[in-house]
């Protein structure tokens, strides 16, 4: 399934989601006009800056689970199309655990999943240059550490990397975690703090001896 077949399905999914009647917050911290705008227009027409301190503040000092759903697939839409939006894939996918996806409905816990997968395979497919290994950074990291904070297993996307058509899928992740000056690798990401379970995992993948083979340059 593609990325855009998924967050197709994605509204789908949540189509019966209602829309808050209206979205609680910390009156020193939020801004009820702009939460107002939110609620005041099609789902489909918020932009990213719409969105930006909705989806940063939320479970922190305004929201709750039913309007997070209810926004959910715009969200994903949003930071999955759109570089350099913040709050970024770690910051809103850790937010899948505040809102324990988990116990959703199959069918919307499935149609996330869903997104999320096709989320990784479009960066996957989307080539990496000789450039982008040498300039140390792969998005791919920062999905990955998202997909961490949300409770996710790494494994089947950390094969998926082993295969031979993503060869420059896994060098971009190994150089974007590789420090010249230790001369080792060491997680570049301060995200992956927030699980350390998941990031030792990474850590141990990326300091395999069969790896390190693979991504000589």
């Amino acid at each position: 399934m593609s990325l855009s077949e998924a967050i197709e399905n994605g509204y789908a999914a949540f189509a019966s989601t209602p829309k808050p009647s209206k979205i609680d917050g910390c009156l020193c911290c939020s801004d009820f006009d702009l939460l107002c705008s939110l609620l005041a227009s099609p789902l489909r027409s918020l932009s990213a800056d719409n969105l930006s301190k909705y989806a940063s503040a939320v479970f922190l000092t305004q929201g709750s689970e039913s309007d997070f759903r209810y926004f959910l697939p715009r969200l994903l839409e949003i930071c999955a199309t759109e570089a350099g939006w913040w709050p970024s894939p770690e910051v809103l996918l850790g937010k899948l655990n505040l809102a324990h996806w988990k116990t959703w409905p199959p069918a919307q816990f499935g149609a996330v999943d869903a997104i999320l997968k096709a989320w990784f395979e479009s960066l996957l497919n989307s080539g990496v240059s000789d450039a982008d290994l040498f300039r140390a950074h792969w998005d791919g990291d920062a999905v990955l550490c998202g997909l961490a904070l949300a409770g996710a297993p790494l494994q089947p996307y950390l094969e998926r990397l082993l295969e031979p058509a993503h060869a420059n899928s896994l060098r971009a992740l190994y150089w974007t975690n590789f420090s010249g000056k230790r001369r080792q690798v060491k997680l570049s990401n301060p995200f992956w703090s927030s699980n350390r379970e998941a990031g030792a995992e990474l850590l141990a993948f990326l300091e395999r001896p069969d790896i390190e083979a693979r991504v000589a340059l």
